[in-house]
C-alpha cells in the first residue's frame, strides 16, 4: 500500500486527471479538447467551422482507434479494469473534497458513496488529521 499527501488544489487537479483519463478511456474523445490549457488558449480563438472540423477529424479518430461512432461511448461497467480503477479512485477522491467543502451535502452524485467498479478494492482517504476512511 501506498500513502500520498496531496493539498486540495492537488487532489482536485488529481481528481480532474483522472475523470479526462476515463472519459477519453470510454471513447470521449472530446475531452481532451476541455483541458484547462487548450480550453482557455486555443479554444475559445477557434471560428465554429474550424472547431466543426476538429471535432469531425475526432469523430474520425474515435472510430479508427475504438471502433465507435460520433455518439457511442463505453459506460464505466463495460469499460476495461485499467479505467475502472482510475475510475475508483476519482470517486473517492471527488467524494472526499464534496463532504469537506460542504459538509451539510448534497445532491451531486459526488455525495453519494463511491461505487466499486474495478477488482480492486476502493482505496481509502482521509484528511492529514482523521482516521484513515
Amino acid at each position: 500500500m501506498y500513502n500520498l499527501k496531496l493539498t486540495e488544489e492537488q487532489a482536485q487537479i488529481l481528481a480532474a486527471s483522472l475523470d479526462l483519463f476515463t472519459r477519453v478511456g470510454c471513447g470521449d474523445f472530446e475531452e481532451m479538447l476541455r483541458h484547462p490549457t487548450w480550453q482557455l488558449k486555443t479554444l475559445m480563438s477557434l471560428t465554429p467551422n474550424t472547431r466543426r472540423d476538429l471535432e469531425s477529424n475526432l469523430d474520425r479518430v474515435r472510430l479508427a482507434i475504438a471502433d465507435l461512432r460520433h455518439s457511442e461511448r463505453i459506460g464505466i461497467p463495460a469499460a476495461d479494469e485499467i479505467n475502472k480503477i482510475a475510475y475508483d479512485v476519482l470517486q473517492v477522491i471527488r467524494h472526499k473534497l464534496a463532504w469537506d467543502k460542504n459538509p451539510d451535502g448534497g445532491m451531486q452524485v459526488k455525495f453519494q458513496e463511491p461505487m466499486k467498479f474495478s477488482k480492486q478494492p476502493l482505496p481509502e482517504i482521509s484528511n492529514a488529521d482523521e482516521e484513515t476512511t
